[in-house]
């Protein structure tokens, strides 16, 4: 099939973990055969197109009054609120869409995060009578934050300014063929939002690119260390990582990534002895680290990219249940959950780890990374892809 995708970023843009899995499927579908293009968007003035990977990007300018996806600005509100506003339906976006499908002349279009091209992308292509699929990677379909957080805890998506949100897109999304999912959590919070056909939805996990390193998740000097990898923000309940260390100082700690530099150091000043901070680092230097990932997030994480990424490298995780997490963390068999506004409750976790079969747990943790390959998930989208064409 002739496919191309449409994600708001795309390498060399890093943001976050969605466009690394749109990167991931792209590979995949080439490995099985597939002519693969991207349509994605840069901060230049004009339509680019980049072939040098094997695989064709054509880069279409933000038709918008700034760039949003870079390190984090504070900005006046009204602003925010005019960015919002063309971004709702952006004619501009819809014509340069339509302009590089009239070339691409794709037998589908797979779009990803909109935020950006906003829902017209779905206009240009159903105009066009291009079957789509849609794969909801974030919330941003449901608020304009793209997280359902504030407060110190996750939103629901029937708040009254997601439904606000949701009203206008929701005749939008009905011009999308198959609708899919990272994890059954965000699948049926989007539904109940009203946004697409219950009839033609499904859940597709991303895919993790192997690590460069083999498995090593070996017993550390026959002590288990405890390890979180990720952003340093309020929302990841890394606060609860530092109070299970200060109840249980026999235990070993590590804390790697970056964040906002006065909440950064206000964790580091408040960390004991047996805490250690890494900075950022590449995760399979982190995985050989430790023994057990934990993933303490106080917001409804979509799926938990780094859950996979700890089965990659044989480590068992514990981990809140928010959101997609409660669906690729199997409590007992890879790894165990807990209530992540407890400490009392992570601990607990960690007294189940230290009295399971841990080697069991690693060995479950590698069988279970093999349906997160590239491969494996390309196949599955193969299927979506065949289901999608069969309806127009």
């Amino acid at each position: 099939m002739r496919i191309s995708l449409l994600n708001n970023l795309y390498a060399p843009y890093h943001v976050g973990g969605a466009e690394k899995s749109v990167e991931s499927l792209a590979h995949g579908l080439v490995q099985l055969g597939h002519d693969v293009s991207v349509l994605t968007l840069h901060e230049g003035p004009s339509i680019e197109v980049d072939s040098g990977s094997g695989i064709k990007v054509i880069r279409i300018p933000l038709r918008n009054s700034y760039w949003p996806f870079g390190p984090k600005e504070v900005r006046a509100s009204w602003r925010k609120a005019i960015w919002h506003a063309r971004d709702f339906f952006n004619l501009g976006a819809r014509k340069d869409i339509a302009h590089a499908l009239g070339e691409l002349r794709p037998d589908l279009v797979h779009t990803n995060n909109v935020s950006g091209f906003s829902v017209s992308a779905w206009d240009a292509a159903s105009r066009m009578g291009i079957p789509i699929v849609h794969t909801a990677r974030d919330y941003h379909l449901l608020h304009p934050n793209s997280t359902l957080f504030g407060g110190g805890k996750p939103e629901g998506e029937l708040a009254f300014d997601s439904r606000l949100w949701v009203a206008g897109k929701r005749p939008f999304s009905r011009k999308v063929t198959h609708f899919v999912a990272i994890s059954e959590y965000v699948k049926e919070i989007h539904l109940r939002a009203g946004l697409f056909e219950r009839g033609s939805a499904s859940v597709v996990y991303n895919s993790v690119s192997a690590p460069d390193v083999g498995y090593c998740s070996a017993l550390l000097e026959n002590q288990k260390v405890y390890g979180f990898i990720g952003r340093l923000d309020p929302s990841k309940g890394i606060e609860k990582v530092i109070e299970a260390a200060k109840l249980r100082p026999e235990l070993r700690w590590v804390i790697a990534g970056d964040g906002r530099l006065d909440y950064v150091d206000s964790l580091r000043r408040s960390a004991p002895s047996n805490v250690e901070f890494l900075g950022k680092v590449r995760p399979s230097s982190f995985f050989a680290r430790i023994n057990v990932l934990v993933i303490p997030s106080l917001w409804a994480e979509p799926l938990g990219r780094v859950a996979i990424e700890a089965y990659m490298h044989g480590v068992p995780v514990v981990s809140s249940g928010l959101g997609g997490l409660g669906d690729i963390v199997k409590d007992g068999w890879t790894g165990f959950l807990f209530d992540p506004f407890s400490v009392e409750s992570l601990l607990g976790a960690v007294d189940k780890i230290d009295a399971s079969d841990f080697n069991g747990l690693a060995s479950n943790c590698r069988s279970y990374s093999n349906e997160f390959t590239e491969r494996a998930v390309a196949m599955q989208y193969v299927d979506v892809y065949q289901k999608a064409r069969a309806k127009i």
